[in-house]
C-alpha cells in the first residue's frame, strides 16, 4: 500500500507520531499501530527535546544500505560533531540510549550528505 509505505517513512524520519500521521493520512490508528510492531519500525528517540537516530537506523530510514566500513566512518565523523558541538554548548552528553549510541538527526543528515550518500537539502549536489 503506497500510503503506508509514506507514512513508515514519514514515522522513522520523525515526522510525528503514529496517532498524528493516522489523522494526516486518514487510516485507521489501529492499523498503523499493528503495521508499526509487526514490521519494526525505526523511530527516533528524543532527548532534551531532539530527535536522535544511530546511525544504522537513519540509513534504513532512508532506504540505504550501507558497508560496515562506511557505518564506521559515519559513526565516527557523527561522534566528532557531537562532541563539538556539546563541548561548545557546556553540555556533557555520549548519546548513549542503553548500548546504542544515537545523534540528533540534523548532524546524521549533514554527515551522510558529506559523505555523498544523500542528495544536499539546498538544491546543491556533489
Amino acid at each position: 500500500m503506497r500510503n503506508l509505505d509514506e507514512i513508515r517513512t514519514a514515522y522513522e524520519r520523525g515526522e510525528g507520531e503514529l496517532k498524528e500521521l493516522a489523522e494526516r493520512y486518514d487510516i485507521p490508528y489501529s492499523t498503523l499501530t499493528r503495521r508499526c510492531f509487526g514490521e519494526e519500525w525505526h523511530k527516533p528517540r528524543y532527548r532534551r527535546g531532539i530527535a536522535q537516530m544511530s546511525v544504522s537506523a537513519y540509513a534504513y530510514a532512508h532506504g540505504l544500505w550501507l558497508t560496515r566500513q562506511q557505518l564506521e566512518a559515519i559513526e565516527g565523523r557523527a561522534q566528532v560533531v557531537c562532541i563539538t558541538r556539546n563541548v561548545q554548548r557546556g553540555i556533557k552528553d555520549d548519546h548513549r540510549f542503553g548500548t546504542v549510541f544515537t545523534y540528533p538527526v540534523d548532524i546524521l543528515a549533514s554527515v551522510f550528505t558529506d559523505h555523498g550518500l544523500l542528495a544536499r537539502s539546498d538544491g546543491l549536489s556533489k
